[in-house]
This record gives C-alpha cells, sequence and structure tokens, in this order.
C-alpha cells in the first residue's frame, strides 16, 4: 500500500540539512524547480515536470501520487513525497526542497500545489506563512537548521502616520512557523529577522535592476521595488553580529535613508 511505501522510503533519507544564512529551506522561492504537483477539488493531483528532459516518473515512485486529491494533500504529504523521492531508487532526480501552498481560486474549489527542488535550487527567500504554507528540506526540520548567533536587534519602532514614513513587516524566517515579528511591539527581535517595506515603491528600486530586463518580471518577488533590511548578518567580509540591521543580502536597494 501507499502508507508502508511511503514510510520506508523516509526512514532511509539521510538529510544534509542546511545551516547557513542565505538557504532558509523554510521559505523556499519555488522557481525554478524539478516538478510541481497540482490538486484541485477532487481531481487526482497532476504532476509537471519542471521543464528538463526528467518527465515526473522519473522524480517521484511510482504510486507516490495514486490518486491523491486535494483533500489529501497538505504540507506534511507534500514532505513526505519529496523524501520519498529523495530516497527512491529508480528516481533519476532527487528532490531536496519541497514547498505546499493553498492557492486562492474562489468559487474554483479547493487547490493546491506542492512544488519539488533539487539541491541548488533553494536559492531565493520567500515567506511561507500560516496554515496555507509549508516550505522545508528533506529529512530536515527547523531544529537541524538553526538560525544564526548574534545579539538581538532592538524593535519598538515608532509607527509614524506622515505620508513620507515607511512602514514594516516582519517575519523570522528560522521559525518554522513563519509567524510575524512585531517590530513596533516593545520586544527585541531575533538575529536573523527580515523585515520589508509595506509597500513597494518605483523609488526604492535605485538601480532599476530588480526586474529581468528582457521579461520585466521580478526577479526576486521578496525584494522586488521594495526595502528589505536584515538583523545581523554572519556571512559578510566583515560579520555584523552585534544586533544591528544590515541590507537583506539579496537586495541592492539602499536602505540609508530609511534606517
Amino acid at each position: 500500500t501507499l502508507l508502508p511505501l511511503l514510510c520506508m522510503a523516509i526512514a532511509s533519507v539521510q538529510g544534509d540539512c542546511d545551516d547557513v544564512a542565505d538557504d532558509r529551506p523554510e521559505g523556499c522561492f519555488d522557481e525554478p524547480n524539478i516538478a510541481k504537483i497540482v490538486c484541485l477539488g477532487s481531481d487526482p493531483c497532476v504532476c509537471m515536470d519542471g521543464g528538463d528532459d526528467n518527465p515526473c516518473t522519473a522524480i517521484i515512485p511510482v504510486d507516490v501520487l495514486f490518486n491523491v486529491t486535494a483533500e489529501e494533500m497538505n504540507g506534511q504529504r507534500c514532505r513526505d513525497i519529496c523524501e520519498a523521492s529523495k530516497a527512491g531508487e529508480d528516481t533519476s532526480s532527487k528532490c531536496e526542497y519541497f514547498r505546499w501552498e493553498e492557492d486562492s481560486n474562489p468559487g474554483s474549489g479547493t487547490s493546491e500545489h506542492c512544488t519539488l527542488m533539487e539541491e541548488g535550487q533553494c536559492l531565493v527567500y520567500s515567506p511561507c506563512e500560516g496554515d496555507h504554507c509549508e516550505s522545508g528540506q528533506a529529512g530536515c526540520t527547523a531544529e537541524d537548521n538553526p538560525g544564526p548567533s548574534g545579539t538581538s536587534c532592538k524593535g519598538g519602532a515608532i509607527f509614524g502616520t506622515d505620508p513620507n514614513i515607511v512602514h514594516w513587516t516582519c517575519i523570522n524566517p528560522f521559525d518554522e512557523a513563519g509567524e510575524h515579528i512585531d517590530i513596533y511591539g516593545d520586544e527585541d527581535v531575533p538575529s536573523g529577522t527580515i523585515c520589508l517595506t509595506v509597500h513597494r515603491c518605483e523609488e526604492f528600486d535605485n538601480n532599476k535592476d530588480d526586474a529581468d530586463a528582457d521579461s520585466g518580471k521580478p526577479k526576486n518577488d521578496l525584494v522586488y521595488k521594495n526595502l528589505v533590511v536584515q538583523c545581523n548578518d554572519e556571512t559578510l567580509d566583515e560579520p555584523v553580529t552585534g544586533g544591528n540591521w544590515v541590507r537583506y543580502p539579496q537586495s541592492d536597494n539602499d536602505i540609508t535613508t530609511f534606517v
């Protein structure tokens, strides 16, 4: 049956868990990928490969998706499929990261997708928040991928009403639950916290390079026409760990006027 097959596969997964600050499996942006499983209503989920030469049958063991619908698909099932792919003896493309999300499609019934990524494809962080999204690494949990060292940054930001003041929303990417951090509260915020401006602005893209020159699409949706800061950054040539806000490493937008 399906359940023993999954259990046997999962038991053999040996996760080489990432622990570097710029690779956050808890929020993998799911492009590029090796496969995307789309589930709509009561219809069986459909696997679409990532456009490479390997079909889904070379990525996911036979029968793992048999009769799975949106009702059965969730974050844990997506993780199980990724781990079965990684452990499968007959899979030529191995899943290393996964991202499951419920889609917002009013009137069209339950819609979800489970994206599988191989090693080297979780390169961009995209927040995965609440009960409608789960992202991670095969064989690993947030406990295996600890947050960075460093002093917490001060909270207590002032929420201004002047039209020229930017407002921030923050998330701790090292928290598997992906809960928001209240930068306007009294408590300090954990090292590694990422804050971004609530509203995008053309002027934030001061180098005019946030979009791809050919397609016009955002290179990285998180930083696109946003200001993004991070509490500490131990990956810099001169590591910052003393509780200071620095520019998020995947953005080149100038933060000095606002931080």
